[in-house]
């Protein structure tokens, strides 16, 4: 069955939700598409209450994550990585309690559109089919990668309007040039990866949304993936796995103890949830 006829189908049989999934599962329709009926089956409503009640309240600046385990996407093997090293135990706006790991995030910029229609997009430095480097994305592409589960936080103090645009106007340009994706979570603005963008967009404009002594050094990142892969007995290598995300070539392997500690990295948990940021939306736990 093609992608129209799927749709059709999840339509008009909504109750039928383990045969929609499995003829989903069953079909050659590429990720993407797949994402988008089961985002249709899981959440029916959920589009209406997005366009009528949580795009209208989102701002310029806002921070949108997600976890790279259920998005079809590729964001390299440090977002897997992160998402071992940096778990967040959080309250959503509802309530609920649980430990969320993120492996990627982005920064919102609202804009007028046609008729004065609000267009939001996501600015992200990622991989998959757009390449590696930073880039544009309508919100909605960004939501049905991850089959509509995601966060978006909000910095506590609010921005001028004069910040957001300064601000969106330092990411887009990284966009505008292609900046490339940053495989070995390497300080500078040469190459980014996504929770460095976020960091970096917001130093533009003097704010340092990661709290000083928050950022995770090399060294402890060593200590916490040890840890995690003794839970999980896990015979991974620590030295192999770092290896594997952290540049140029052979830093890792030569770098010593001293070097480690001073060679800091941005998570994605941090940007998303510390001290300097709240929650205004999150359906991770759901």
């Amino acid at each position: 069955m093609n992608f129209e006829e799927l749709k059709k189908q999840v339509l008009q049989y909504p109750r039928e939700v383990d045969w929609n999934l499995k003829a989903i599962d069953r079909s050659d329709l590429p990720d993407e598409q797949k994402n988008e009926l089961r985002l249709m089956i899981n959440q029916p409503k959920f589009k209406d209450y997005l366009e009528k009640t949580l795009f209208p309240a989102l701002e310029t600046g806002d921070i949108i994550g997600k976890s790279s385990a259920a998005d079809a996407g590729s964001f390299g093997p440090a977002a897997s990585i992160f998402e071992k090293i940096t778990q967040k135990s959080v309250i959503t706006p509802s309530g609920k309690r649980g430990v969320i790991s993120f492996g990627h995030v982005g920064i919102i910029d609202v804009r007028k559109g046609m008729f004065g229609k609000r267009k939001i997009i996501v600015i992200e430095a990622g991989g998959g089919a757009k390449g590696s480097m930073v880039y544009l994305t309508p919100i909605m592409d960004w939501l049905k990668a991850c089959q509509g589960k995601f966060t978006i936080t909000r910095y506590n103090k609010g921005l001028s309007d004069t910040q957001k645009n300064t601000m969106m106007k330092v990411a887009r340009n990284w966009a505008r040039l292609k900046i490339p994706y940053d495989f070995g979570l390497n300080p500078g603005i040469d190459a980014l990866y996504c929770s460095e963008l976020v960091d970096e967009a917001y130093k533009s404009i003097g704010i340092y949304l990661v709290p000083a002594g928050r950022y995770l050094s090399l060294n402890e990142a060593e200590k916490r993936l040890g840890t995690f892969n003794r839970i999980e007995r896990s015979t991974e290598n620590v030295h192999e796995q770092l290896s594997k995300v952290v540049g140029p070539t052979g830093f890792y392997k030569d770098a010593d103890l001293s070097q480690r500690n001073r060679r800091n990295m941005i998570s994605p948990s941090d940007i998303i949830i510390n001290e300097n940021t709240r929650q205004i939306f999150n359906n991770m736990l759901d």
